[in-house]
This record gives structure tokens, C-alpha cells and sequence, in this order.
């Protein structure tokens, strides 16, 4: 019996029920992985939200709603606020020594100083506009507090004559405030910062430990060897 001829060899109009598959394209191993990965809605959801914490840490005190050392900005009279809490605030105004010491770098790894605020219901300029009354801040249903009189070279600088100036701030405490009156969003989002850190931290520290205890191993050999693999699986 003849063998077959190879199908380079067969003739046009012999391949008409003949079908030539063209070879597949070479894929890397990383579109594998990938492919699998975006089919995987929980894992990419995963991925996303670690993204979006190593975000937050690396940004850092630049988003904080509360930009103080530690998010320690707090206010006794606004303790245990709901989350949506918003409150009105008076600022004292900032020295020249004060703003010359604010700088990007050191924003984003110490903070900002807290800026003396006072939480107020309301407030008004006095005829001759050297001053201020203001009604500090009170729980709506309970008895308000008695007027306190400021100067407004203090409060909203001496180029303001009306206070509706950028002096008055108002702040929204999105996910409300601890016991001390401190920002619960700020607070988390700082702690997130802090976590990150400390896993890095060690991680840094067993990769050094480990290169420099393998090290060792790999150059004695023999005794020394067994010790450190025992003692490093026994301990770390």
C-alpha cells in the first residue's frame, strides 16, 4: 500500500476537504495568570482593596480629614457624634513662624500642627469689628452655653473685617467621633498607615535575618549548618 502524500505536496485542487489549522500564538506564562486572575471576581476585588490601602499609606496625612500629629485633634464637646455629624468651627489664625514650618515632607510624615479651633453654634462681629462673640458648640435639646467674646485679630486675622471670612470652617465627621471627639474616619485611615508599616517593618526584618543566618549556613557547612536550620525552624 502507497503511504500518503504530505499535504505540502497535495495539489489546489486536492484540498477541498482538506482543512488547515493555523498553530495557536505563543502566550506568555504571565497572560495565563492574568486571565485567570480578572476570571476570579473575588480575588480582584482583593487585589483592589490592598491597592487601595497601600494607597492610603503612602498618601497618608495628605487625605486625612484630620491632618494632626496622630489624628489627635479631638473636642470634648463633640464626643460619640454619629457618622454624617457635621460641625461648624472658628480658627484661630495661623503665625507667620507656624506656616513657614508646614512643608510637603513633613506634612505627609508628621502631619500638620493643630490650628486652635473652637466648635460654635454661631457668631457675629461687634459694631466696632475688633471682636468677636461666638456661642460655643452645644447638643441640640440641651441649654446653650454663654456667649464668649474673642479677639478678631486672633480668630480671623487682622485683614478680615466680617466674619465670613475663610476663617469659619465646617467639618463633617463621616464616620463620626471616638470619646475623646476625634475624627473615626482619620483615625482609621491613620491606623491603616500604621498596620502597613509594622508588616513591613517585618517583613525587612526577616528577609535580612534570613539572608544573613543562610549566609553563615551555606559558607560553614557541617555543624553549624544543622544548628541554624534547627534553631531557625524551632524559633522563627
Amino acid at each position: 500500500m502507497a503511504a500518503a502524500a504530505p499535504l505540502a505536496n497535495v495539489t489546489p485542487g486536492g484540498l477541498d476537504s482538506a482543512v488547515v489549522v493555523p498553530p495557536a500564538p505563543a502566550r506568555s506564562p504571565g497572560y495565563y495568570v492574568r486571565q485567570r486572575l480578572w476570571a476570579n471576581r473575588p480575588a480582584v476585588a482583593g487585589l483592589g482593596f490592598i491597592i487601595g490601602c497601600a494607597l492610603v499609606a503612602l498618601l497618608g496625612y495628605w487625605i486625612l480629614p484630620d491632618p494632626s500629629p496622630d489624628a489627635n485633634n479631638g473636642f470634648v464637646q463633640l464626643q460619640k457624634q454619629p457618622p454624617g455629624f457635621t460641625a461648624k468651627f472658628i480658627r484661630r489664625t495661623e503665625t507667620d513662624s507656624a506656616r513657614a514650618g508646614n512643608n510637603l515632607f513633613k506634612t505627609w510624615w508628621q502631619g500638620q500642627p493643630a490650628i486652635g479651633e473652637i466648635p460654635i453654634n454661631s457668631g457675629f462681629a461687634t459694631s466696632k469689628a475688633d471682636s468677636l462673640i461666638v456661642e460655643p458648640w452645644s447638643a441640640s435639646g440641651s441649654r446653650p452655653l454663654a456667649p464668649v467674646r474673642l479677639a478678631l485679630k486672633d480668630w480671623l486675622g487682622s485683614y478680615q473685617s466680617s466674619p465670613q471670612g475663610t476663617r469659619w470652617a465646617q467639618r463633617t465627621y463621616w464616620l463620626g467621633t471616638d470619646k475623646a471627639g476625634r475624627d473615626e474616619l482619620s483615625r482609621l485611615l491613620l491606623g491603616t498607615r500604621i498596620s502597613l508599616g509594622i508588616g513591613l517593618v517585618a517583613v525587612l526584618i526577616s528577609l535580612a535575618l534570613g539572608v544573613l543566618v543562610g549566609a553563615l549556613a551555606g559558607y560553614f557547612g557541617g555543624w553549624l549548618d544543622s544548628v541554624l536550620l534547627g534553631l531557625m525552624t524551632v524559633v522563627w
